[in-house]
């Protein structure tokens, strides 16, 4: 059987790190996997696998794209499209009209690139990492295509609309009636498709994972609190709250470690200087996934803190408590099924986690062992990626 695996820009580029864990364990289930990312912009990561294969959409001209609205079938499913929207002012827009007719683009690149490439469909299924545009235009393609095995996931910026707003939820309402296999990385997704849409789809809750890479080295005879964050540096993060609440303490010895860069370094590297002495900050800078766990593995963290504006379930909290590090976060999304009082502190007031730190300091070292077997053993029974990703291939191959 032969998988087909949209991305946005794996393996190209630095993102969707994430992505890898779970692609070395589909290529062990499947006998070729394509990956067809929607942007090919960036250095090219090594694939090591045999069987696995990139191709990229195929090019057309932008005359092929002007034809698509001379045709009568274009005009009729865009009706069908409008006819299902919950906000017709929003969907009758000329920025919808425009994503729609992007949207029916692509389909045609996808049929297009399959046709180029030879690839036969009868024996493969389709598989959008993301609900995005592609995401949809993969929608339409089966509809179109007819009797194609299509499964698409959602995370987070993909489906809350209260969330992100500028990201493009244009004709969701029809499009959610036209697919049978969704599934969202967490509760919160699955709960948010039945509150939000009127559609009969059945989401399916498949968490991602984390390999097992062991626990940290043990903590040396330091009284110093060594904490970690890591996400981008970006202003969704909102990695400068952390420099705020640690700005307030001033009694216990501190090192932050901050994984991870972002167009906020330089700005959060100049406001950390202002720190009182008893802080002391490092800022990696973007590191690969290799780099990462090996800085996991060679130093040791008390804690791990995470103030983000929203989220799906981060893998990088499914990293740090797989190492038996507990977890200080802001409750938003899907926070609230990766922390809980058996991995860290889930708190709704940023104030909340000064206390919390100060609270994991004064712990002796018996109870401090004790909340950090707490957090792996969390992460073992719900994030361990050989069990759930077994449950991915058992769910695409019922399709």
């Amino acid at each position: 059987m032969t998988l087909i695996i949209f991305t946005n820009s794996f393996p190209f580029g630095i993102g969707e790190e994430f992505f890898i864990e779970e692609l070395n364990f589909l290529a062990k289930h499947y006998d070729k996997i394509i990956l067809i990312p929607e942007n090919s912009n960036g250095k090219k990561r090594n694939i090591k696998q045999q069987n696995i294969k990139i191709i990229s959409l195929t090019e057309d001209s932008k005359w092929s794209k002007l034809s698509l609205i001379l045709s009568y079938t274009f005009w009729l499913l865009y009706i069908k499209v409008l006819k299902k929207s919950k906000n017709l002012n929003n969907d009758i827009s000329i920025k919808s009209f425009r994503k729609f007719w992007n949207k029916i683009y692509i389909a045609k690149k996808i049929k297009q690139t399959l046709e180029k490439n030879k690839i036969n469909t009868n024996d493969t299924i389709f598989y959008s990492y993301w609900f995005n545009l592609v995401g949809s235009a993969l929608i339409y393609f089966k509809i179109k295509t007819k009797n194609i095995k299509l499964v698409v996931k959602i995370h987070g910026y993909d489906f809350n609309q209260m969330r992100y707003k500028e990201f493009n939820f244009h004709h969701r309402d029809f499009e959610l009636t036209q697919l049978e296999h969704l599934i969202s990385i967490s509760k919160f997704g699955k709960n948010y498709i039945a509150k939000n849409y009127e559609s009969n789809i059945n989401t399916t809750v498949i968490r991602l994972g984390t390999k097992d890479y062991g626990l940290q080295k043990k903590k040396d005879k330091t009284n110093t609190l060594k904490i970690v964050s890591c996400s981008s540096l970006i202003p969704i993060k909102r990695v400068h709250l952390i420099i705020e609440i640690l700005g307030k303490i001033k009694d216990i010895p501190i090192e932050w470690t901050h994984l991870g860069g972002g167009i906020l370094l330089d700005e959060l590297k100049s406001r950390s200087k202002m720190l009182s002495k008893n802080i002391k900050t490092t800022f990696t800078g973007h590191l690969n996934q290799k780099e990462l766990i090996e800085h996991y593995k060679n130093n040791y963290f008390d804690l791990f803190i995470h103030l983000s504006e929203t989220e799906g379930i981060p893998v990088s909290m499914m990293e740090a408590i797989s190492f038996g590090i507990p977890i200080i976060s802001y409750n938003t999304g899907g926070v609230s099924e990766i922390v809980t009082k058996k991995s860290g502190f889930l708190i709704n007031s940023v104030n909340d986690a000064e206390k919390h730190i100060i609270e994991i300091a004064n712990k002796n070292s018996v109870e401090t062992e004790k909340i950090r077997n707490s957090a792996r053993n969390f992460w073992e029974e719900n994030f361990h990626a050989k069990n759930n990703y077994k449950k991915l291939v058992q769910y695409i191959n019922k399709i």
